[in-house]
């Protein structure tokens, strides 16, 4: 990909290279290129989910911590970290593997024998600013354990079930009621943070919480890897704990296996080393909530927001692979008649792939007006983009770039009146690497770029990208910011809509039995039907046989 990104800027350019312009650059020269620029290294990418790359972005974090630093101010908790509590749900189903390495014989394989054998058990923990862990509330799949299973956990945690092993609304009531409530202390309000799933929320869920002064603030969807302190520093580290205090376990005794009923006891042995009040208080450091501090999070997993970025601004792209990385898109066409410097970003990422042996002498300057003493002086980190500026009115101190890595005579100066072959060329690959996007449908009109540079076939395009037949209508309303879920306003639209779903129950059952008591109508009637054709005497014919005379 990037071997084709770098051919189509230098044919759009027309820059002088020292390789195959057709073949592309070598692996020579990526090895030289990564040491020309010791900033850049190659790593693999992290995947990630639509979700994610739409609303992990710096818009939604303004808002979410605008709405808590509104919220922490209103309810008076500045300097009261216990009262800010974060709840969240981390499961096992028996598939972890170890991440501890092991030696072995060469060209054999290493196996492990399966420790954890627990179906799905979920566990719903809960910490606080103050670097407190609240009782543990595990939830099994489908039963409790048939042996005891509360020998060496706290008498104070929670246990229950569901079909699946996962949380639901009816099982987080349980837990707000029986376990948070009384464990979080007499001082009132407190402030509980948690993620926007259905399973947390629900009209008795908040009357409860209305009534005992806790206010629930729910994170914007899709963020909870960034702004959720269980997720950004506990969950990940006690799962790694627990599979190596299992694993230690199968060394003892190579037929042990991990059960239903030892889950508990490893779990609390595993949140009393990692969970300590040091850890707690990092998690919500990091996570930006206590101190309060929108820098504190990981930036780094951000995305760009899709107010900001170039491709919904403009329905055309400079080259085929600018969706890839919108950051180098930089197209001379938007520049105005007098010179425009580019923004910073686009010069620093531009740079890093121009190529230092190219000679200065590829620039082209069609000016008649500006003397040679004030000519473009190039420079061998320019971005491409910037290399050619047709401007004929700009006055000398507008066009003026020095540089000093290279003299004044390198730079060339074609008449205005006859254009340079080299100038024609840039101008036609430059055309045709642009390709329009349709506004309505996002397809792309002047055939697919990926195909144009042979990446994909035309056959896949196809499957990939096809027209769609009307524009994409959502079927409900989705929950795109955070929001406090205990507010008046937010409890009266639960209430209505609750109303309305057992309006729609209703509705639902009277249709029903009316189907019903038409289908037995017309089954009775059908029956007095059979039953008065069955009663009725059968006609006896007449015979039409003629006796003999004789």
């Amino acid at each position: 990909m990037v071997r084709q990104y770098i051919n189509v800027l230098c044919k759009r350019d027309d820059r002088a290279t020292r390789f195959n312009i057709e073949k592309g650059p070598s692996d020579k020269w990526f090895r030289g290129f990564l040491k020309r620029h010791p900033e850049l290294s190659e790593r693999e990418s992290e995947a990630q989910d639509r979700g994610r790359s739409r609303m992990a972005n710096q818009n939604v974090m303004n808002q979410y911590f605008g709405l808590l630093s509104d919220t922490i101010e209103k309810l008076g908790l500045q300097r009261k970290p216990q009262c800010i509590f974060n709840c969240d749900e981390t499961g096992w189903s028996g598939k972890e593997k170890s991440k501890q390495k092991v030696f072995g014989v060469k060209g054999q394989h290493c196996y492990q024998k399966k420790i954890l054998n627990t179906g799905h058990i979920t566990a719903h923990l809960c910490i606080s600013a103050d670097g407190k862990v609240l009782p543990t509330f595990l939830i099994f799949e489908k039963s409790l354990p048939h042996t005891s299973y509360k020998d060496g956990v706290p008498p104070n945690w929670l246990f229950g079930y569901s079909e699946t092993g996962y949380m639901d609304s009816e099982l987080f009531k349980t837990w707000l009621r029986d376990l948070f409530i009384p464990n979080c202390g007499n001082e009132r309000p407190v402030l509980l943070i948690m993620d926007n799933h259905d399973s947390h929320i629900n009209v008795d869920v908040i009357k409860l919480a209305r009534e005992n002064g806790v206010e629930l603030v729910g994170l914007p969807p899709h963020t909870t890897h960034i702004l959720q302190p269980l997720d950004v520093q506990i969950n990940g580290p006690l799962k790694s704990k627990l599979n190596s205090l299992a694993m230690n376990l199968g060394f003892v005794n190579k037929h042990q296996v991990l059960n239903k009923a030892r889950f508990p006891a490893v779990l609390s042995q595993a949140i009393d080393q990692f969970c300590s009040p040091g850890n707690v208080k990092q998690a919500f450091r990091k996570a930006g909530i206590y101190p309060l501090n929108p820098d504190a999070i990981d930036k780094t997993q951000l995305t760009p927001s899709h107010s900001t970025t170039l491709a919904q601004s403009s329905p055309t792209i400079p080259s085929p692979l600018s969706q890839q990385s919108s950051s180098l898109e930089l197209s001379t066409s938007a520049m105005p008649s007098t010179l425009a410097q580019p923004s910073t970003s686009a010069l620093s990422s531009t740079s890093a792939l121009s190529s230092s042996s190219a000679p200065p002498s590829t620039s082209v300057l069609p000016s008649t007006s500006a003397p040679p003493s004030t000519s473009v002086l190039p420079s061998t980190s320019a971005p491409p983009s910037t290399s050619v500026l047709p401007s004929t009115s700009a006055p000398p101190s507008t066009s003026v770039l020095p540089s000093t890595s290279a003299p004044p005579s390198t730079s060339v100066l074609p008449s205005a009146s006859a254009p340079s072959s080299s100038e024609k060329s840039s101008t036609s690959s430059q055309a045709s690497s642009s390709t329009s996007i349709c506004k309505e449908c996002g397809t792309f009109l002047g055939g697919n770029p990926l195909v144009t540079e042979g990446l994909i076939p035309q056959a896949m395009a196809d499957l990939f990208q096809p027209v769609p037949a009307k524009p994409y209508v959502a079927r409900r309303k989705l929950v795109t910011e955070s929001r406090v879920i205990t507010s008046g306003s937010f409890l009266q639209q639960l209430e209505e809509k609750a109303a309305e779903e057992k309006n729609k129950k209703e509705a639902t059952v009277k249709r029903k039995r009316e189907r019903e008591r038409k289908r037995n109508s017309k089954k009775r009637m059908r029956k007095k039907s059979d039953d008065r054709e069955s009663n009725k005497k059968p006609i006896r014919k007449k015979s039409t046989n003629v006796k003999c005379a004789c």
